[in-house]
């Protein structure tokens, strides 16, 4: 039944009228004595408050579910209050077996490690004028590349070894490494790191495995005067760290370079916190349908979401969603270079198996379609709109099916949750209107068919 409801969904096309305040029948324009019993209404009741937010997966063994960016850093915010993100890579030899390993002295002489990182300027979200600082860290317990894992999960570290103390990233400069310009990327000197990988026995380089269980991987994370969250583009043939020696074995001097990569079968993943302790969202927002200014919150990485529910969607009886479009808005950023809005908000509901949030069967749909977007049907991206003379951001999402398996009764729990996309991959944050908002409305237009007795 629900395929036969989603093909029918898809294969309509709807005119809509404009917005009004008492249902109207749809189709005058038809031949008379021909009208469907089709009706339009924009005011049902929504209740809408600001949650907590689950973790996020950011690890999966599986190619296609992993991430394709990796935030390091730290916001500060008096309303969305304190986060933090920190990640976990692992790193595997180029080759086995290489010529320095066992050879160590008089023929081959070790010079420096450099750990690199791509920036992904897009992802940036913060003050980045100010200056940030690093660490990086040793990872001392096994990362297996076959586990999920959650931006709950974290890995026993050891010494640091690294770090960088304010400095300014330079997320779209160019850098000049012996004379060849490289796209943008982090450089951090571990020297003593690489001693220790350059002077390994034998045994460690026989296979990835036994690498890994010599080198379990890095965390790298931001300090407390962080003001800014970075992103990495990870695997990248600039995400790497490169050993460089000497080699004077055929009595030459050659310089060369051994590079230890990061590839999709290793683990890497993001650890996110969030502590709202003294912050305007503990205060007004969190878990309160009565926020001072009649405002809901939307949060990346694990942060808040807005849960949504429609409690007298049953009703309305014996009917078919012909659609239904949940519209959600707020203000325009005041400082969008650095702090901008979500590009794109999703719907998830709370699965009964895992008790994890996942998308709604009408932006499963969407991404099952050949559209330009996996989300192009169902929409949910941003857009500014001018309403009496005033902008504003605006977000609309196709629920219809959601819609017709609600006023059925068939879900086991009716409760929406409005998340930014993709959450673990990019920072944001955003504030939109709740039911109550006359300025920024939150509403469902919804069209539908009311079938005979």
């Amino acid at each position: 039944m629900k395929n036969f409801k989603l093909l029918l969904l898809l294969g309509l096309l709807y005119t809509f009228g404009t917005s009004c305040n008492e249902p109207t029948l749809i189709g005058s324009e038809l031949v008379e004595n021909d009208q469907p019993d089709a009706f339009f209404s924009d005011t049902m009741t929504i209740q809408a408050v600001t949650v907590l937010g689950d973790s996020v997966q950011t690890y999966n063994p599986s190619v296609q579910s992993q991430l394709r960016y990796y935030m390091v850093g730290r916001l500060e915010d008096p309303l969305f209050g304190s986060s933090t993100a920190a990640t976990y890579v692992q790193f595997i030899p180029t080759i086995l077996n290489p010529e320095f390993v066992g050879q160590q002295g008089s023929d081959f002489v070790f010079d420096s490690l450099v750990l690199k990182l791509r920036y992904r300027l897009e992802n940036a979200y913060g003050a980045l004028t100010n200056n940030q600082s690093y660490k990086v860290e040793r990872v001392i317990e096994d990362m297996p590349s076959t586990e999920t894992y959650y931006s709950d999960q974290e890995f026993e570290t050891g010494e640091v070894v690294a770090t960088l103390d304010n400095i300014i990233p330079q997320l779209d400069d160019t850098i000049l490494v012996d004379s060849v310009k490289l796209l943008p990327h982090l450089r951090v000197r571990m020297d003593d790191l690489g001693e220790e990988l350059f002077n390994a026995l034998p045994d460690n380089y026989e296979t990835d495995d036994d690498f890994l269980d010599f080198f379990k991987g890095l965390k790298i994370s931001g300090e407390n005067n962080n003001t800014v969250m970075i992103s990495f583009q990870i695997p990248h043939s600039l995400s790497e760290m490169t050993l460089f020696y000497t080699d004077y074995s055929n009595g030459d001097t050659l310089h060369k370079t051994f590079d230890y990569l990061i590839v999709n079968g290793n683990t890497k993943l993001v650890n996110f916190n969030h502590d709202y302790s003294n912050s305007e969202a503990e205060e007004g927002y969190i878990n309160k349908s009565d926020s001072p200014d009649s405002l809901c919150l939307v949060q990346s990485m694990a942060g808040l979401n807005t849960k949504i529910n429609f409690p007298y969607a049953s009703n309305l009886k014996n009917i078919i969603v012909n659609k239904a479009e949940l519209v959600v808005s707020g203000p325009m950023p005041e400082n969008p270079a650095s702090f901008d809005a979500p590009d794109q908000l999703l719907l998830r509901v709370r699965s009964s198996e895992t008790e994890r949030l996942v998308w709604v069967e009408d932006a499963i749909a969407s991404s099952l379609s050949a559209g330009s977007s996996i989300l192009e049907l169902f929409g949910g991206a941003k857009e500014e709109v001018t309403v009496d003379g005033v902008s504003r951001l605006e977000y609309k999402m196709n629920i219809s099916s959601y819609m017709q398996q609600l006023v059925d009764g068939t879900l086991e729990d009716a409760d929406l949750y409005l998340t930014t996309y993709p959450k673990a991959e990019i920072a944001n944050h955003f504030r939109i209107g709740d039911p109550r908002n006359t300025k920024y409305p939150m509403e469902l237009r919804l069209t539908y068919t009311q079938l005979q007795e």
